[in-house]
């Protein structure tokens, strides 16, 4: 036996040998069909075995559980849904095995598909897989939030220091009390961020890996509020969306209205 990883998704591989009856029914798994095959991207095709009932998640910072049958085109088995459920979060496996998380954001909950998958995608000095045709069974159980949103995420709490400028502080755990930020501090920091909503936007964190930022870089509701925070301190801040994105119109795309961030200043440079 031998384990892979799908970046953070697991697995047991095993070779099985067939018997008539399990080489009949897995030529059956293997033979792509002449009709009702969608084709993803050259060299990656499937059918749908079961409908899903819930929309796609394309979230790289989503944990995806997933079971799965995994065959080479030669038959052999290297993978089952008897090794259990295992996990996958998008942004990781990207890095790894890209055909495979273009698999997992393009299915929802509840979905399970027959995919083939040509050698051509599979990348050089892949840990998972070794250079060969696949077939895949992957049914997509569910979709977690890996770091969910704390449960006051919605509005101020009376608990926190509120600023002239509307800014909510709560510290979380304190920290040496001597030594703040300046404006032009470069800050060194884990932190996350969400909506109102719950709906995480950025994590450091997940990223397993602090951020480095030169204060007066930063929004202005992060150059307002850091420098209330002294070395080693943790605490939720609470953002106006005036004093975040609503008008920087530089960043389309980033989230609107008032932000919620876990903020840990790890240290000053």
């Amino acid at each position: 036996m031998k384990r892979f990883l799908f970046g953070a998704l697991s697995a047991i591989v095993f070779a099985s040998p067939l018997n008539s009856i399990q080489a009949a029914e897995t030529a059956a798994h293997l033979t792509k069909p002449a009709a009702g095959v969608v084709e993803v991207m050259p060299g990656l095709a499937f059918i749908v075995l079961q409908k899903g009932l819930e929309v796609a998640t394309k979230d790289p910072f989503k944990v995806i559980r997933t079971r799965s049958n995994v065959w080479k085109a030669d038959g052999t088995q290297t993978g089952s849904v008897e090794d259990g459920l295992s996990t996958s979060q998008l942004r990781q496996v990207r890095k790894s095995l890209p055909f495979f998380a273009t698999i997992l954001e393009s299915m929802p909950v509840g979905e399970k598909r027959r995919w083939w998958i040509s050698s051509d995608l599979v990348p050089e000095g892949s840990q998972a897989f070794e250079k060969a045709d696949y077939v895949m069974e992957v049914e997509i159980v569910d979709v977690l939030d890996p770091l969910p949103a704390p449960e006051n995420v919605a509005a101020i709490p009376e608990a926190a220091t509120v600023t002239s400028e509307g800014i909510g502080i709560l510290t979380l755990k304190a920290g040496d009390q001597t030594t703040y930020p300046e404006l032009e501090s470069t800050i060194v920091v884990h932190y996350s961020g969400w909506t109102t909503d719950g709906r995480m936007f950025d994590s450091s964190r997940l990223r397993e890996a602090t951020a480095s930022f030169p204060l007066n870089r930063l929004i202005t509701g992060w150059q307002l509020a850091l420098p209330k925070l002294s070395k080693g301190e943790i605490a939720r801040i609470w953002i106006p969306g005036a004093l975040a994105y609503d008008n920087r119109e530089d960043r389309p795309f980033a989230p609107k209205g008032m932000l919620v961030f876990d903020v840990e200043l790890i240290d000053l440079e």
